[in-house]
């Protein structure tokens, strides 16, 4: 993890490497989430392990990060670093590589899924973590008023005192078998943390119930339009066997992302008329674009040559102020003109309910060549584009900064 730092000089910007944890006994780490509270870490690697990791704050951090990393040493124990973070669970139950990770909203679940089709996705219970998070409250201080360190900032000012006895984690449910007919490689939480997204390369995208039975809600499938129809048997034709096997190795990763409105799920690995896109599944029925009972928020993002494998949008939501106020001057001049007719006046009924949202949110979309575009719910076409890989790698994910204009992206060649 990195940071930036002001010098004395405004123009000067200093890039500084924060911790090395190294708590995977694998080759490789194939996805990393913060916490929704910022407080925790985790981590998923082809050792098909996932790992929680916390800050430490007090003067036995350093000491504690060393011995609490597998590979110890000087891999994750370097006293040099400017923080210091602890594996605080060590979550065991998938066969295969652990390929994607998702915090329920008041990070009382961490769900991965991984290439495993006994164990395709797995909830781990952290109610004790979602605990420590109410022990304090925005002002850095816990419940009973005392003071945590002095920090206004839940991010960077909380630490995390745990009972190190409980460190192994075990499956609390297992989603997935049996209906998702091949890998899931990618999960992604409802904002609201009423349901749970998950994509295979079956091809399909299911949506759980993220409380009680966590069942299934809704599977949509090649059937809706959005992807393509493979199908098996059939005139004695391998051709079938073989685009299959070329659709599970198009990408590692189906990086869905939910709206930070909750209104709409980002799908990627789309594919319309031959063309690949990102499609989004709208929450209102779980409708996508072109079907009979299409409803808002479900259109498809035509814009990149190949197949797009990860998404995430921005966690803010943007106040479209100038839009506002041209729409409230039209609609003070409309209704001026139009008062005195009965007809008019249902027209500005149905204006009024069919009337956009008063902001915007962005999207980021990568695709298997290194391209990243930006799109807005405000344009039809994408905002920003650049290839971010000059080796033309596959996007393996994408991250927003705290600042909505600035995000990152990471490929199979290099991180960031």
């Amino acid at each position: 993890a990195a940071t930036t730092t002001n010098s004395n000089s405004n123009n000067n910007h200093h890039h500084r490497l924060l911790c090395t944890l190294s708590a995977h006994t694998g080759s490789s780490v194939l996805a990393v989430r913060f916490s929704n509270s910022g407080r925790y870490l985790a981590s998923a690697g082809d050792d098909a392990v996932v790992c929680v990791y916390a800050k430490q704050q007090d003067s036995h951090g350093a000491l504690l990060a060393r011995g609490n990393l597998e590979n110890g040493g000087n891999k994750g124990g370097n006293t040099n670093a400017v923080e210091h973070w602890i594996r605080i669970k060590l979550c065991r139950g998938h066969g295969l590589d652990a390929v994607g990770l998702a915090w329920a909203p008041d990070d009382s679940h961490l769900v991965s899924c991984s290439l495993d089709s006994n164990t395709p996705i797995i909830v781990w219970k952290l109610t004790d973590l979602a605990e420590a998070n109410g022990n304090y409250n925005n002002n850095g201080s816990n419940d009973n008023g005392s003071n945590n360190n002095g920090s206004n900032n839940d991010n960077d000012g909380h630490y995390y005192h745990h009972n190190y006895s409980n460190v192994l984690c075990n499956p609390y449910k297992v989603l997935g078998k049996g209906i998702h007919t091949s890998t899931v490689k990618g999960v992604t939480f409802d904002p609201a943390g009423t349901y749970l997204a998950s994509s295979g390369d079956d091809p399909s995208v299911c949506i759980w119930r993220a409380h009680d039975d966590w069942g299934l809600e809704r599977r949509i499938d090649a059937k809706s339009g959005i992807f393509r129809n493979w199908t098996t048997g059939g005139g004695g034709n391998n051709n079938n066997t073989h685009t299959i096997t070329t659709l599970s190795a198009q990408s590692l990763f189906r990086r869905l992302s939910w709206s930070t409105d909750g209104a709409y799920i980002c799908a990627t690995n789309a594919v319309v008329r031959n063309k690949n896109v990102a499609s989004t599944i709208s929450r209102e029925g779980w409708a996508v674009s072109g079907s009979k009972s299409a409803a808002s928020g479900a259109v498809n993002l035509v814009g990149h040559k190949q197949p797009v494998v990860a998404s995430r949008h921005c966690p803010y939501l943007l106040n479209n102020n100038n839009n506002n106020s041209n729409n409230n001057s039209k609609r003070s001049r409309k209704d001026d003109d139009e008062m005195d007719t009965d007809n008019n006046i249902d027209n500005n009924d149905d204006d009024d309910d069919d009337s956009e949202p008063d902001y915007s949110t962005l999207l980021a979309l990568g695709d298997k060549r290194g391209f990243v575009t930006v799109w807005s719910t405000r344009k039809s076409r994408p905002i920003f584009k650049i290839q971010c890989s000059e080796t033309r790698c596959t996007v393996t994910d994408l991250a927003w900064g705290r600042c909505p204009s600035s995000s990152s992206s990471s490929s199979s060649s290099s991180s960031s």
